[in-house]
């Protein structure tokens, strides 16, 4: 649910093939669909939208104690506000297709771990500061991130099977990093960034 506050946490897969269950928040009250949670969905056999609307959000995608499969495309759009997107567990977060975040003007944090993505993953990020983790992950296509005008902090470890698009006019911080799996991107790097340092 929008506003100031709120705090979104989908839970854990159900084991349960297209089956999903959605949790609110411990810190503040939070609406699902516009009533009280938990909420299961079945028969998710499409692609998955998730809008957090305005406002300060947190959004969990908890691969415990079942791996998460998303079959088609997943969308995230975050909009305006302080939001922090994790994607973790001790399973892997697959999608079929495409994904993805887009985030509004400020502060975000997105943290990515233990997650597959078929084709195409895309992150637009707003015009604030942003804190981007990619880890022990794997994208099919490229991987394309704008990270706008803010000066932002872009960690990568993961393998990309097609390549690397990053843009922004901030002053950025980028690391391509091999600390507990190697980074490996079996197409091209592209960096088209105002002011970015490169480690």
């Amino acid at each position: 649910s929008p506003g100031c506050g709120r705090l979104v946490s989908p839970s854990t897969s159900t084991g349960v093939a297209g089956q999903f269950t959605i949790k609110g928040g411990f810190f503040s009250p939070t609406t699902i669909n516009g009533g009280a949670g938990p909420l299961t969905v079945a028969g998710v056999t499409s692609h998955t939208f998730i809008n957090l609307a305005g406002g300060d959000n947190q959004l969990i995608i908890n691969s415990n104690p079942a791996p998460i499969s998303f079959a088609g495309n997943l969308r995230i759009d975050m909009a305006a506000g302080w939001d922090n997107l994790h994607v973790r567990g001790v399973n892997n977060v697959s999608v079929a297709g495409n994904a993805e975040v887009f985030s509004g003007d400020g502060v975000n944090v997105i943290y990515f771990e233990r997650f597959h993505v078929g084709a195409y993953l895309g992150m637009t990020l707003g015009n604030s500061i942003d804190h981007v983790t990619l880890a022990s992950g794997a994208v099919g296509g490229n991987l394309v991130v704008n990270t706008g005008a803010g000066d932002d902090t872009l960690y990568m470890e993961l393998s990309v099977w097609g390549s690397v698009f990053l843009n922004g006019t901030g002053e950025d911080e980028l690391w391509i990093a091999d600390m507990v799996t190697p980074t490996v991107i079996h197409g091209s790097l592209f960096v088209t960034m105002d002011d970015a340092a490169l480690n």
